[in-house]
């Protein structure tokens, strides 16, 4: 071990244990010559996030709007349903569920799906409450073992059925869905891949994948965005893509992302939402129709795209349907005034 990696791990050391005051000088030197591994730590220590997520990015726990009510009306639209409700819920769909310690789903002819109890909470507020299904995600969970989970597409809206039976608020429960799937899409064939692309240790940068449905109204307020034309209205898109990191000055870092977004087509059009910042100086991102060149760009330090299809059968497949589309750089449109860079 080098003696400049010696000093970044006794930085990375102090950090952890609650660093407030001024750092060593070799630390100092080593932060101000914006050595990553010290850097990140250190700035994640003296400048923490603004807003407060109790469930600290679980994957059993959902964040809620600051002041939601946690009963069955104030998490519904989020598509989390309290356990002791769910049997009503589900109410006039062929959707049961079934046992007292051990929960699980049943639909007629299919496998059980096994329950994990979901925690909520929400944000600027400390403490979190358990009881609660995750509708979408055990849905998704379900579409793996066979389910005949199926996403359906009216307009700019997602709606989702088992079994040819609507699920209750499909409004909120279709988008939260496609948004599973997508995060299982990342998981399945790309975040371990980027991860060794750019060198990220997760216990240094604090990054993770994100997949989420974006609702036109979302869209039209982005206030950075690119726009592409819809290959075909009738299937369903999701923009995949990665931002590289970037220092904004030397107290503020935007750590790198990657990020999958389920897009409705708005009068022939995929707005694509990207950040509150710019993804890259110039102001481009660039649109690739590969896995490997995605890779590629990822490794050049490039903010890169791809647009793939979601299928409206919810079962991973052996590929990612990536669209063929013609590569190209975008123009990304930033907030204010819309223009181009």
């Amino acid at each position: 071990m080098t003696r400049t990696d010696q000093a970044a791990e006794h930085t990375i050391s102090r950090a952890r244990h609650g660093l407030k005051a001024r750092c060593p000088v070799q630390s100092a030197n080593l932060y101000a010559r914006d050595y990553k591994p010290v850097t990140s730590v250190v700035d994640h220590v003296l400048f923490p996030p603004r807003h407060t997520d109790p469930c600290q990015h679980r994957s059993d726990c959902v964040t809620l709007e600051s002041g939601a009510d946690l009963t069955l009306a104030g998490t519904r639209p989020y598509g989390i349903i309290p356990l002791n409700q769910a049997s009503d819920y589900l109410n006039g769909t062929n959707i049961r569920l079934r046992g007292l310690l051990n929960r699980h789903l049943t639909l007629p002819g299919y496998p059980d799906v096994r329950i994990h109890p979901n925690r909520v909470g929400r944000f600027e507020e400390t403490g979190t409450r358990g009881g609660y299904l995750n509708l979408p995600r055990t849905l998704v969970d379900a579409a793996q073992l066979g389910w005949p989970v199926k996403l359906k597409l009216s307009g700019g809206s997602y709606g989702l059925d088992v079994g040819g039976q609507t699920v209750p608020d499909e409004n909120a429960v279709g988008p939260r869905a496609a948004s599973a799937y997508l995060g299982d899409l990342l998981d399945q064939h790309l975040t371990v891949a980027v991860r060794e692309a750019t060198g990220i240790t997760p216990a240094l940068i604090h990054w993770e994948p994100s997949a989420w449905a974006a609702f036109t109204p979302l869209l039209q307020r982005a206030s950075t965005q690119a726009v592409l034309p819809t290959p075909d209205p009738t299937r369903m898109y999701a923009a995949v893509s990665f931002l590289p990191e970037q220092r904004i000055d030397s107290y503020w870092m935007i750590v790198a992302s990657l990020s999958a977004v389920a897009i409705p087509s708005v009068n022939g059009q995929l707005t694509i939402p990207i950040s509150d910042a710019s993804p890259s100086p110039s102001g481009v991102l660039r649109l690739v129709n590969s896995r490997e060149h995605f890779l590629t760009q990822v490794r050049a330090g490039h903010a890169v795209t791809m647009l793939v299809e979601i299928p409206r059968n919810l079962r991973l497949t052996a590929d990612m349907g990536i669209i063929n589309v013609p590569e190209r750089t975008l123009i990304v449109r930033t907030a204010g005034p819309q223009s181009s860079r």
